[in-house]
């Protein structure tokens, strides 16, 4: 509860003049009464969902209720899942061969599923994939994977994704974390790129091979793209399917939480991306239509469907979409101990044009290349895949002066 008092302190302060904020950039003073106006609006949603710093605890904490979950009090295993426009729902997978139709679930007025099976008859094994057979809005049966599954496997026959039971474990930290630098020193990663050879590197790998490197030049902070899973790799982890789900493409959770560790252990933050700005619609993967509906978690019609990039915008007013988000970041917080986070398409959050605006201006007034450059240069390390080498980049950009730092996972850095 402590990770988010700051945040409270923040809403119940009296005067929004008086927040750190506007002390640290005075700059910020002309967006006074907007932000009077947002702080205000935090305020009424909090009162729906309690109004106090322990429902907010609560209420960020969905995946201790949606999903799979253990009932000590009565010794039981629970699996809820929301999707009002369904009129029937099941589970089904490797556990029951399969069989459809074999444990149905019941729907309360909220449009909650839920199905209970006694502690010692859960038929569920660690790695069983599964997914929901359900009759959608449109009357058709469709499978779906659960919108807060913690694994999805890839099949390597169909190349779908199935969810993949997971027993939670607890997961011995050897490390502390490392204290909070003023100066951070950011390497944008990605896990899948960092090795010099043709394949998909992997969680150990990048530990063991390319972890030592970032510390000996100097950083004090990774910040790793394509977390969460993604069934479309070549999205570069920005059209998210699964996002409770730790990509499987790079190895197991256990292998990310060592990872994880090994960084504090060298005393490296470990931030990363996440993205709450659009959800992939792939409906077959991820949650770009569960139910059958056009509007579950998304605007319903064109306001929840952004083109450009052919995916899904969020319905940010929507209670349980607030759930769905704030529980996700606290997730990588509490299961992962992930220090901070970069917000992927803030633009696309904030305002309703998504960007547009923004870029319809600078084709107008900017030439092709300088726009590229702009959003390549500007972001604080990319990326590249150069086939023979990954490497990430460390930069700062203006028009006049550009500063690249290229760490080669193999042997040496150039400036």
């Amino acid at each position: 509860m402590d990770k988010i008092s700051n945040l409270w302190n923040y809403l119940q302060a009296h005067n929004v003049e008086e927040a750190e904020l506007f002390k640290f950039d005075p700059g910020l003073f002309p967006g006074i009464a907007k932000c009077k106006e947002i702080k205000e609006t935090v305020r009424q949603r909090l009162s729906e969902i309690g109004n106090s710093l322990e429902s907010l605890d609560r209420f960020s904490k969905a995946y201790e209720y949606y999903g799979f979950n253990f009932d000590a009090n009565d010794n039981c295993y629970s699996f809820r899942e929301w999707l009002p426009g369904a009129s029937e729902v099941y589970l089904t997978g490797d556990f029951n061969d399969w069989k459809n139709t074999q444990y149905p679930l019941s729907r309360n007025e909220f449009g909650v599923w839920e199905i209970k099976f006694d502690a010692s008859k859960f038929p569920f094994h660690e790695g069983d994939k599964y997914k929901l057979f359900l009759k959608n809005a449109r009357g058709e049966f469709v499978y779906r994977n659960p919108a807060y599954t913690e694994r999805a496997v890839q099949d390597p026959n169909t190349k779908a994704f199935d969810a993949s039971y997971v027993t939670r474990t607890k997961f011995q930290w050897k490390n502390s974390l490392p204290k909070s630098n003023d100066a951070l020193k950011i390497y944008e990663c990605h896990i899948g790129l960092s090795s010099e050879k043709e394949e998909v590197a992997q969680f150990s790998y990048f530990k063991d091979e390319v972890l030592p490197k970032i510390q000996e030049l100097g950083y004090n902070t990774i910040q790793i793209m394509a977390v969460a899973e993604h069934a479309y790799y070549g999205s570069f982890g920005y059209h998210v399917t699964n996002f409770f789900a730790v990509s499987s493409r790079f190895g197991s959770i256990q292998a990310f939480k060592e990872l994880i560790d090994a960084a504090h252990g060298l005393g490296i933050l470990v931030f990363m991306d996440i993205v709450h700005s659009h959800a992939s619609s792939n409906a077959l993967d991820g949650i770009g239509d569960m139910d059958g509906t056009d509007h579950l978690y998304f605007h319903s019609g064109a306001k929840g469907y952004h083109r450009d990039w052919d995916s899904r915008l969020f319905d940010y007013g929507k209670h349980e979409v607030l759930k769905f988000l704030l529980s996700n970041v606290r997730w990588w917080v509490e299961e992962f101990n992930i220090d901070g986070f970069r917000y992927d398409g803030v633009t696309c959050i904030l305002y309703k044009h998504h960007g547009k605006l923004i870029r319809n201006r600078l084709r107008v007034h900017r030439s092709p290349q300088r726009v590229l450059w702009r959003q390549l240069g500007c972001r604080c390390g990319c990326v590249f895949d150069t086939g023979s080498a990954g490497f990430g980049v460390d930069e700062k950009a203006s028009d006049n002066n550009c500063r690249r730092r290229f760490l080669f996972p193999g042997n040496r850095s150039i400036n």
